[in-house]
């Protein structure tokens, strides 16, 4: 009888303990609604399910294992690239976790960890404007989250010219743009810089903050750089009216293969600025008869700087 009894209550304690991890679970599980249903086929639907479901196990362990950790993050990354998701009528094949964190920070509900840049980011969406006919510019482009909506925003009679130089981000952009059936984009394998020339590509710890400036110790792999203003004369282009430059730390090298360009064709801009170059940056607009208003909140990482032409001519 004592052993029947002792067997009762351990089955007991395995029923509670067993509710509470299926509870925790159905808890952490219910926020990705949102992201499940933007996944644009069944398929993408299910991949993000079973990342929902991964991620579940692992933060409703008590003890977190560091090796168990990994793998199942490892396993995350893999379903999420490749995976489709739609918002506002964009399709975005994805890379890893942080390129849907930025995708979906159009809608907040679906980017629920936010990080300061990833919040940062919404901001350039407030102040970038291109109207229909414009010519725009996304340098460091990614998988396309500004230049598939302004290649919306500018028409057939307009154009989106994106750069970016990593291979595989590249691959990926440009299947966003096919997957889209955006005709008026240019999408180029190559880094913007302040002469032609190759540069190594510092391995970045996500595909969002790989650099030709920053050595993370993570690899590099070798990319054409080319000056701007050369690229958009091969181009034909016949005016460049936005320019938006994210390039972790490079952001001086590009805007000095800009200097024809900010001359002739004036164009409003938007600049990540890491905070070391922040003043270089200033004095190089002003130089070139640019106003500047930081759009970012000033508890971020980086600085954002909304950039528009104050006088019709560079003061040189």
């Amino acid at each position: 009888m004592v052993e029947t009894g002792s067997k009762a209550v351990t089955h007991e304690r395995i029923g509670g303990f067993a509710v509470r991890i299926l509870a925790k679970i159905k808890r952490v599980t219910s926020g990705w609604v949102q992201r499940i249903s933007s996944g644009h086929s069944m398929g993408d639907k299910l991949r993000i399910l079973c990342i929902a479901v991964l991620q579940s196990v692992s933060k409703v362990t008590k003890k977190r294992i560091f090796s168990f950790d990994t793998k199942i993050n490892g396993i995350a990354d893999r379903l999420w690239r490749g995976t489709v998701i739609k918002i506002d009528g964009i399709k975005y094949a994805l890379l890893d976790y942080e390129s849907f964190r930025i995708v979906a920070s159009r809608r907040d509900r679906l980017s629920q960890e936010p990080s300061t840049e990833v919040y940062a980011e919404n901001f350039v969406l407030l102040w970038l404007k291109p109207r229909r006919g414009d010519t725009f510019v996304d340098v460091g482009a990614h998988i396309g989250k500004y230049t598939l909506t302004a290649a919306k925003l500018v028409g057939n009679g307009g154009v989106a010219v994106a750069i970016e130089p990593h291979p595989l981000t590249y691959q990926t952009l440009l299947r966003n743009v096919r997957l889209n059936k955006l005709e008026n984009a240019v999408v180029l394998n190559l880094a913007a810089w302040n002469n032609d020339c190759e540069l190594k590509l510092y391995i970045g710890s996500a595909p969002g903050h790989h650099s030709a400036k920053i050595d993370g110790r993570l690899g590099w792999v070798k990319v054409k750089g080319r000056v701007m203003d050369h690229l958009f004369k091969e181009l034909g282009l016949r005016r460049v009216d936005w320019i938006k430059i994210d390039v972790e730390g490079a952001e001086c090298e590009v805007l000095l293969g800009l200097i024809e360009t900010l001359k002739t064709y004036r164009p409003r801009m938007i600049i990540e600025v890491f905070n070391e170059n922040v003043e270089k940056v200033k004095r190089f607009m002003e130089k070139y008869g640019y106003g500047l208003v930081r759009i970012s909140p000033f508890f971020g990482a980086n600085t954002y700087f909304f950039c528009f032409p104050t006088s019709s001519k560079a003061r040189i």
